[in-house]
């Protein structure tokens, strides 16, 4: 790729006294932060390589347009969580957005681990069949009212055409698809740890549903009562675990796209980088767990 290097987002250059000022109070998280707005960025500057670019390859356009929109989804999540964590507050949302993150993350690395089409074909049939039972319903009010459709129904009906017109496929193919993998399964497929699946989604689930561990972590505090909590104030920021997390997924996940949609020449020019990323970040996450994590 040409000028690769004058179109790249730059690293984050973190001092020597920032470096200095985390481990002596075991606190990461603008160190952390950073490097997540690093990779934020990356991942916003691969979502936008056109697919008319000399640096991607031949493939399946619908296979391009999902996996396009599922990193512009991650770039965008992970921009807002910028936007929400910067002065140490809305951790309760981060936390539930980078569930979702983490989820879009795995997803294209699975797809993008099979050069078949088969998997892209689920991914579409299981996205509708609830827009199928859907309209389905509809269909069935409509009849049982002798026919008669109202202005709520047509734009409902005209939205799922819609949606099954331009996935290029057919409501028999979208029934008869096979359902997605859950997500402990494309988690171990893809050869993750089973540790991202636990910290990240099922834990993440707390935030997601509001649990009682949620509760009381993001909004409530014990008051002076005994056996009393009361609301607690936006003062919940963001860790540094949960940025770097976050961005380890990512990367795999950049890995996995530039390696299925671009060229060998570029490939290799961001597996360079992005594995100087992996480091990086593992670096900081190794530095954490021995001064404060």
């Amino acid at each position: 790729m040409q000028n690769f290097d004058k179109v790249f987002p730059k690293a984050p250059q973190i001092s020597k006294e920032e470096w200095e000022k985390a481990r002596s109070t075991g606190r990461y998280e603008y160190i952390a932060f950073e490097e997540y707005k690093f990779i934020a960025q990356i991942v916003a500057f691969v979502s936008n390589i056109k697919t008319s670019s000399p640096a991607y390859r031949s493939i399946n356009i619908q296979s391009s347009n999902i996996l396009i929109g599922l990193l512009n989804r991650c770039a965008r999540l992970m921009l807002a969580t910028l936007d929400l964590s910067h002065k140490a507050k809305f951790g309760e949302t981060s936390s539930i957005i980078f569930r979702c993150i983490v989820e879009t993350g795995v997803k294209i690395i699975w797809l993008c681990d099979d050069s078949t089409q088969d998997k892209f074909d689920r991914y579409i049939g299981d996205s509708l069949k609830a827009e199928i039972e859907i309209e389905n319903m509809i269909r069935e009010n409509i009849a049982a009212r002798g026919g008669t459709e109202i202005p709520i129904e047509t734009r409902m009906l005209n939205s799922v055409n819609y949606h099954i017109k331009k996935a290029q496929t057919t409501r028999n193919r979208i029934v008869e698809s096979k359902r997605m993998p859950d997500m402990a399964t494309l988690i171990d497929s893809i050869g993750f740890n089973r540790l991202v699946y636990n910290a990240f989604y099922r834990m993440g689930s707390h935030h997601v549903h509001g649990t009682w561990p949620s509760l009381i972590f993001h909004y409530l505090e014990e008051s002076e009562k005994e056996g009393e909590f009361v609301p607690r104030g936006n003062d919940s920021s963001t860790s540094a675990n949960e940025y770097i997390g976050v961005s380890l997924v990512m990367v795999k996940s950049l890995l996995a796209y530039c390696k299925f949609a671009l060229d060998e020449e570029s490939f290799k020019a961001f597996k360079v980088l992005l594995e100087a990323t992996e480091k990086e970040n593992m670096d900081i996450f190794d530095d954490m767990t021995k001064n404060g994590f």
